[in-house]
């Protein structure tokens, strides 16, 4: 069954020159964001630096029990990969290759399926799970290209979230083709877990970052929040456009800076939009989702960003439970309502909209 031993070692194998390239790319990408937090300067301090969910995932952690907290996130990260990716071995893998026909699925794979598809009836399929035919076919994590019109087409045809069906714990899909690519969203389920962990152990306080996805639980060491840096869209590593103070949550980025490749003086980037099958081409650069779910925040990040500036913005404003801010082409920040007294603008080539 995926997740054991003997599965995680084959798939190290398969995958390791597809991993150690990725692990190159997501060692700069990991640094997205700007933490600025005390050290505690005990021995209750943790950290871990591990590689999963196609990232480098490192921990900060506090507490009595903090290593054992730290070795279970980082046993449950493995798990969440082999269970819930798009390669060989994996649920996902197994009700992609069986379509249209049905799988049977443990519990929390179909759990983290039907908010997926709710999440996609909320943004009125802005972020859809069922893009598996766009993202393969681009396949910018692993041999990047850019498809002819006839390619995007066909695959087009088989992106529709409303054929994935999910009864108890089986899955179908409507057409043989169709595939699921939890790649949006399975981070911020692995954050929410993560965070469940930690309560379980007695953590006082702990700072998880999943290549960019961040989760801080609780608070810092003194009792302060957080301050968590949101990366200049157009600078490197290390450069920052504004900071937010935060305290038990999450706090998610979907950017063209992420994972991107260029080809004929062009640029294409990740975050697909699902009505053309081409990376979102709407003038922004990325979108922060703060949400105490991180798999919402998460699956957010990209439907808002797909959305564009307008539309994502006017539905971000609807949900009590979120916050965001829009990084546009232009430099300019819109951040929602309950962000204009909180958010501190840190380079000057920025300006904060209302």
């Amino acid at each position: 069954m995926p997740g054991d031993a003997l599965f995680v070692a084959r798939l190290i194998r398969r995958n390791y020159n597809k991993i150690m390239k990725k692990v190159t790319f997501a060692a700069l990408a990991v640094i997205c964001f700007l933490t600025l937090f005390s050290a505690c300067g005990t021995s209750n301090e943790q950290t871990s630096e591990s590689y999963a969910l196609d990232t480098v995932c490192t921990q900060s952690v506090y507490g009595s029990r903090a290593a054992d907290a730290v070795d279970a996130v980082n046993a449950m990260l493995w798990d969440v990969t082999n269970t819930m990716s798009i390669y060989e071995g994996s649920y996902i893998y197994e009700i992609n290759a069986a379509a249209p026909d049905p799988v049977e699925v443990t519990g929390e794979v179909a759990a983290l399926l039907q908010a997926a598809l709710e999440i996609a009836r909320e943004t009125d399929g802005a972020f859809d799970p069922a893009i598996g035919a766009i993202s393969t076919l681009w396949d910018i994590s692993g041999t990047p290209r850019v498809p002819d019109a006839a390619e995007i087409t066909e695959a087009l045809a088989l992106v529709d979230y409303t054929g994935v069906t999910v009864d108890g714990t089986s899955v179908s899909l409507q057409k043989s083709g169709m595939m699921i690519d939890l790649g949006g969203i399975a981070k911020g389920y692995a954050a929410d877990l993560a965070a469940e962990i930690y309560e379980e152990y007695g953590v006082t306080s702990a700072l998880l970052n999943l290549g960019g996805n961040i989760y801080v639980y609780g608070t810092k060491t003194d009792g302060g929040d957080y301050r968590i840096g949101l990366r200049d869209p157009f600078g490197g590593a290390g450069e920052y456009a504004a900071v937010v103070s935060v305290s038990d949550t999450s706090v998610v980025t979907s950017g063209v800076y992420e994972r991107y490749f260029e080809s004929g003086g062009e640029t294409y980037h990740h975050i697909f939009d699902p009505e053309t099958g081409y990376p979102a081409d709407n003038g922004l650069v990325a979108v922060t989702v703060i949400c105490a779910s991180s798999t919402r925040a998460d699956a957010l990040s990209t439907a808002f960003f797909v959305m564009g500036l307008d539309k994502g913005l006017a539905l971000a404003n609807t949900m009590d439970d979120v916050e965001a801010v829009f990084f546009t082409s232009g430099r300019d920040i819109y951040v929602t309502g309950g962000l204009n007294e909180s958010i501190e603008i840190t380079n000057e080539a920025y300006t904060l909209q209302s």
